[in-house]
């Protein structure tokens, strides 16, 4: 039944949408229909827009909201998000909190998702290539790209980042592959860190088992892009969620709790039409075959091609692990005690590995899940006061 269950949401979730522009009625939240730029002027920063081009052809968008004097900050998001989920809380959200403090804040969006969904070449809706990365392609070639940029804008020699769920595996993967980068980073606050996956819990852990038969089934009908933002399921998704406490809760209970972990007071009812309305932001079937990787593997290890083409990229039958002892950036990871993918267990292997962890945090709060780190209305008492001091700590 969870093959079948699973199958189903992906493939709805590829439907393209043909409905007009009038497809969204009057009982939806302003924020749910607001972009990134328009967030952040509703709650008080003007936001600059960047493209940033990689080196292997792909078209970033890279958001900026000016600081006052502090060094930059980078954000990066994870799996199938964007940057909106960094000002979806308005005054109380992550960005509009550190611009609020000062600090300059640069916020990525990665290859394929809403914001970033351009090649200088390829065409996401007919080239089947253009979807054929994971996250090692985010870590080797979006996060120097943006990096780089960021760094040359504000003539810094260093930059903070902070960087949740997927944007810690790449940032993992990059550190470990272009070493060069250990030096660009002050401090990488790993929010909810994934690079092993050996601890997953039921029903992620169910999911992960049937990857195999659901990864076939969409090659079978050659899809690519999952959870593209213009879709049918997406503008039934909003309208169902907006159906006041009724449809907030059928949301959080049916789509959100099931998967990121059950933190009601966390995530109320009348944020879930506006958090589903901007997530997922888009992403590709290859990057949950990568992780699915990993968890079959226990390893955090390049992705695996199959024995005759790891022979011919990797000079060997299987894809090799990263070798996070060549991450010498200072890191500090933050962990959710109910958060059903970054498991505790999971990030004490890895602060036994990484040579240069200099903080390691529970949050202090039994029900904390993996998207409260981006979507909790109680960020201000959990977790910015971590970030602030590592960020101080490390001025």
């Amino acid at each position: 039944m969870i093959i079948l269950q699973v199958t189903i949401f992906l493939v709805i979730w590829t439907s393209k949408c043909a409905a007009g522009p009038n497809i969204l009625d009057k009982i939806i939240p302003e924020d749910a229909l607001l972009n990134f730029t328009d967030l952040s002027k509703k709650y008080g920063h003007t936001a600059e827009e960047h493209n940033v081009v990689t080196e292997d052809g792909y078209i970033l968008k890279l958001f900026h909201i000016p600081g006052e004097s502090k060094k930059p900050i980078f954000i990066m998001h994870g799996l199938g998000d964007s940057a909106d989920s960094y000002v979806l809380r308005g005054h109380k959200s992550l960005a509009v909190t550190l611009a609020n403090a000062g600090y300059d804040v640069w916020l990525g969006n990665n290859r394929g998702n809403k914001y970033s969904r351009r090649h200088s070449n390829l065409n996401p809706d007919k080239d089947n290539k253009f979807w054929q990365f994971s996250f090692h392609e985010i870590g080797i070639y979006d996060l120097p790209a943006m990096i780089d940029f960021v760094l040359g804008k504000t003539k810094s020699d260093k930059v903070d980042v902070i960087a949740h769920s997927q944007g810690t595996t790449a940032f993992f993967a990059l550190l470990a592959t272009k070493t060069v980068y250990n030096d660009k980073i002050n401090v990488l606050a790993a929010l909810g860190p994934v690079a092993f996956l050996g601890n997953l819990s039921p029903p992620i852990s169910t999911i992960a088992i049937t990857g195999p038969v659901i990864n076939q089934v969409l090659i079978n009908m050659n899809v690519e892009e999952i959870a593209a933002n213009e879709t049918a399921a997406r503008e039934l998704q909003t309208r169902l969620c907006s159906l006041g406490f009724i449809g907030g809760n059928f949301c959080r209970f049916g789509l959100i709790f099931p998967l990121f972990g059950f933190d009601p007071e966390g995530l109320e009812a009348e944020f879930a039409p506006i958090a589903l309305a901007h997530f997922p932001a888009g992403l590709s079937r290859k990057s949950l075959v990568h992780y699915d990787q990993l968890f079959y593997s226990k390893r955090f290890s390049s992705f695996d091609f199959g024995p005759s083409m790891n022979l011919k990229i990797y000079k060997s039958f299987g894809p090799p692990d990263y070798d996070l002892n060549k991450v010498t950036t200072r890191i500090a990871l933050y962990l959710g005690r109910n958060d059903p993918f970054a498991k505790i267990k999971d990030a004490e292997l890895l602060k036994e590995i990484l040579p240069n962890v200099v903080e390691f945090k529970i949050i202090d709060s039994n029900k904390w899940t993996h998207v409260d780190f981006a979507w909790a209305n109680d960020m201000d008492k959990y977790l910015f006061p971590l970030i602030f001091d590592i960020l101080k700590k490390f001025d």
